[in-house]
């Protein structure tokens, strides 16, 4: 998890991070070398304070997940090409 990362990068000791989460420093301390995983309340919490996304935090790859696969092949469609497609859906 890049908790340790973000927060050096951000100035924030474990003590601040932990208290704006409610939680111990301790706790923080485990989630940072990766004893304890956060709560998904906490990982969103954690998400928001620094600006990233839950995936970016806990370095999930969605390279490949089915989402992106489908957005990479819309993306690869020329514009018009899908607009006139939809159009011509939405007519029938």
């Amino acid at each position: 998890m890049r908790l340790k990362e973000l927060r050096l990068k951000a100035g924030i000791t474990q003590n601040e991070l932990a208290k704006r989460i409610g939680v111990t420093g301790q706790t923080l301390l485990n989630w940072e070398n990766g004893i304890y995983e956060p709560k998904i309340n906490q990982l969103i919490a954690l998400a928001n304070i620094f600006n990233v996304s839950v995936d970016y935090l806990i370095e999930r790859d969605t390279k490949n997940s089915e989402v992106n696969i489908v957005c990479e092949y819309l993306n690869s469609i020329p514009k018009e090409d899908f607009i006139n497609f939809i159009r011509k859906s939405l007519e029938k």
